[in-house]
């Protein structure tokens, strides 16, 4: 049953979730398996004492085109409300953000397009799992459907604290045969891309050995 791969990426924020994933997913076109994806990329960060915020995220949408992996659309999904932060700590008068949920929209529409053999989704959060809202209908969606409407493995980013109510979910789901969990500390570019290699082989090497 299709997907039979899960990979989750997990890491506190600003510790390189989607960088990574879009570097394993760089690297698996280049190896030549096709790709759809989202990914939640920040649009700008500030630095206080108790860690890095992004004032907001922009939905960018990735596919495989002419053997490389581009950028064919890039839509506002979320912004800090207010924007400017006023009086008390930075971390809580900075904590909201206000959604565009248009943009999950969109993304649906993209998603739905022809079946790759990886499907990324960055990142599924609070607004999935709790609220059943952004990608939820999606997941839920496609595991409703057949191994003809699946992708052969799935890509996710997460929080750490949502980790295990992922993968669990995702096992409730898809029944996949194997799921590997990918966990990042700092922002350190060396890490990042030593753990988005890792992705790749596990994938490349998952793959080969499904339909070998």
């Amino acid at each position: 049953m299709k997907p039979e791969t899960l990979v989750l990426i997990s890491g506190p924020p600003g510790s390189g979730k989607t960088t990574c994933l879009r570097e394993a997913l760089a690297l698996l076109v280049k190896r030549g398996y096709s790709v759809r994806a989202c990914l939640s990329e920040a649009t700008a960060r500030v630095a206080p004492a108790d860690g890095p915020l992004a004032l907001g995220f922009d939905l960018v949408l990735l596919e495989t085109q002419a053997g490389g992996l581009t950028e064919t659309g890039r839509f506002p999904l979320a912004r800090r409300d207010p924007p400017i932060p006023g009086p008390g700590p930075l971390r809580k008068r900075m904590q909201a953000f206000a959604f565009d949920f248009s943009a999950f929209s969109r993304a649906v529409s993209f998603l739905r397009g022809p079946v790759p053999e990886i499907l990324a989704l960055d990142e599924v959060g609070p607004l999935e799992l709790n609220e059943h809202g952004g990608f939820m209908p999606f997941l839920l969606e496609l595991a409703a459907g057949d191994d003809l409407s699946r992708p052969d493995c799935l890509l996710m980013t997460v929080r750490p604290n949502l980790l295990d109510e992922l993968a669990g979910e995702c096992s409730r789901l898809f029944e996949a045969a194997r799921v590997e969990c990918v966990v990042l500390g700092e922002n350190d570019e060396e890490c990042i891309m030593t753990a988005a290699k890792r992705i790749a082989d596990f994938v490349s090497e998952t793959e080969d050995g499904y339909h070998g």
